[in-house]
């Protein structure tokens, strides 16, 4: 995957960002044989949430997240949902890792209260808060390695911290000089892997269904409902196998509501895998 990533980089014709990245991870993953889709969203404000934050305290209007990731593996009959912001630090590697964030949506990220959907957007109010599994927030960092090479942290925003605590704030990991190690195995919890600050910790964590929260009943209705909402004929194959393994209706008529980035994927399935392309 990192070779893949750092390739797509060096060739690339078109602004290389976060979600750029994001896009190669899930188009490395489909075509190494997982079925992968990046739907990428068409309205401007379908991730926006309102909360009230403890840093302000008052009622704050924030994007949820970059990417909702909805990871169905076949193997556990297990539907998971994590919400990445994402984050490419282009400078050259100094010292394990600091980047530009905003502290009002780390504080929601990170204390995953119950928020407002005011934007229409059909979040229900326990998005957050519903998980007993951390990773349903987590942040996804690209950044530059010892040998120049971009690499990926993927962490909970519970381990970065906000050198103040304004809407402008630089967020620091605190691994310091000693991260990353080759020989890191990832941080681990009871049924999740909740730091992996290595793009390969990161594939591993993702394919065995290891990231993100087990849905709950109380939101299987918005997860059908965003999943019907894709309608790249790229994606759809992938989307309808999703539903179906999920026991949700693959059509529901007159339901049409905007969807922020979305990436679906199916994993946990042996032998021969089918090839989709990404949207």
């Amino acid at each position: 995957m990192k070779q893949y990533i750092n390739n797509a980089i060096n060739f690339a014709t078109q602004k290389v960002d976060e979600i750029f990245l994001f896009n190669q991870l899930i188009d490395y993953l489909n075509t190494s044989g997982i079925p992968a889709c990046f739907a990428r969203s068409v309205h401007a404000h379908a991730g926006f949430i309102d909360f009230h934050s403890a840093i302000t305290n008052k009622v704050e209007k924030v994007e949820i997240a970059d990417i909702m990731l909805i990871n169905h593996n076949i193997l556990k009959h297990e539907t998971r949902l994590s919400f990445i912001q994402a984050k490419y630090k282009k400078q050259n590697y100094r010292k394990f890792v600091s980047f530009q964030g905003d502290a009002i949506q780390w504080d929601l990220l990170t204390r995953r209260p119950l928020i407002v959907d005011s934007y229409a957007n059909g979040f229900p109010s326990n998005i957050l808060s519903f998980a007993k599994h951390k990773t349903i927030t987590s942040f996804g960092v690209f950044y530059k390695d010892r040998s120049g090479e971009t690499d990926l942290l993927f962490t909970l925003p519970d381990h970065l911290h906000p050198t103040v605590r304004k809407k402008r704030t630089t967020l620091v990991f605190p691994g310091y000089y000693h991260c990353p190690s080759s020989s890191c195995p990832g941080i681990h919890a009871p049924d999740e892997t909740i730091s992996a600050c290595q793009m390969h910790l990161f594939e591993s964590s993702l394919l065995s269904g290891m990231i993100g929260a087990p849905i709950h009943s109380s939101i299987r209705s918005f997860i059908g409902s965003t999943l019907r909402s894709i309608s790249s004929p790229t994606s759809r194959p992938i989307v309808t196998e999703v539903l179906r393994h999920m026991d949700l209706p693959i059509d529901e008529p007159g339901e049409n509501r905007p969807h922020m980035n979305t990436i679906v994927l199916l994993t946990g399935l042996e032998g021969e895998r089918p090839h989709y392309q990404r949207a």
